[in-house]
């Protein structure tokens, strides 16, 4: 499976070092103010390919979110726990992928730099309830020494697997009876995003990270 993930986030949060931790070639650089680093992984029987694009925190790039955004499976929102001004800048940002992503599309926040949490200036609390006002799974993580982030593309990975799992079993559902909406836990629109969050996903596939 092959999905391609958005990294976004304002300048200077560390999205680019997380990026490149697991791909030590160059970024190909395919558009303007974008990098595609490559991270990939196998869970169970399937191997996943997610492609990162690392976009620049400059502002003048967010009216590009129609190109960056376009085809996007999963969004990385990122900000530093150290800088309140980060994780106001941050939601911008959110909105943008949120108007021109799919609608299933997996958001993840990141509370990055965990290494200066003596300095937090963004409380876990609020983390935690910005996460949930846009459906999105919330981790902390130090992108400089690579604490949590495996975990990060663990979730997104098995996230992607089960609600792969859930729009194929609606489809086959629909296939002998007209009345399948919902089967799986899969409804149209943005709401089957927290559905599908909600789930437990099962733990017992094996996960090797492969670069």
């Amino acid at each position: 499976m092959w999905a391609k993930v958005c990294l976004v986030g304002p300048k200077g949060v560390g999205k680019s070092t997380m990026a490149s931790k697991f791909d030590k070639n160059a970024f190909s650089k395919l558009l303007k103010g974008t990098a595609i680093s490559n991270f990939n992984m196998v869970i169970g029987n399937y191997k996943i390919d997610l492609q990162i694009w690392d976009t620049c925190g400059e502002d003048r790039f967010r009216c590009m979110g129609p190109i960056f955004y376009k085809a996007a499976r999963a969004a990385m929102c990122m900000f530093d726990i150290a800088s309140k001004q980060s994780f106001l800048d941050l939601q911008a940002w959110v909105v943008s992928v949120q108007q021109n992503a799919n609608d299933e599309c997996i958001f993840v926040l990141l509370g990055n730099k965990k290494d200066l949490a003596d300095d937090r200036a963004v409380t876990e609390k609020e983390a935690l309830k910005y996460a949930e006002s846009i459906g999105a799974t919330y981790f902390e993580i130090c992108a400089t020494t690579g604490e949590g982030v495996n975990e990060v593309f663990q979730h997104i990975a098995t996230s992607l697997l089960h609600q792969n799992d859930c729009y194929n079993s609606y489809h086959a559902k629909l296939a002998i009876t007209s009345s399948g909406i919902g089967f799986c836990g899969y409804t149209e629109g943005r709401k089957s995003k927290k559905k599908l969050k909600s789930d437990k996903i099962p733990s017992c596939f094996p996960c090797l990270l492969l670069g």
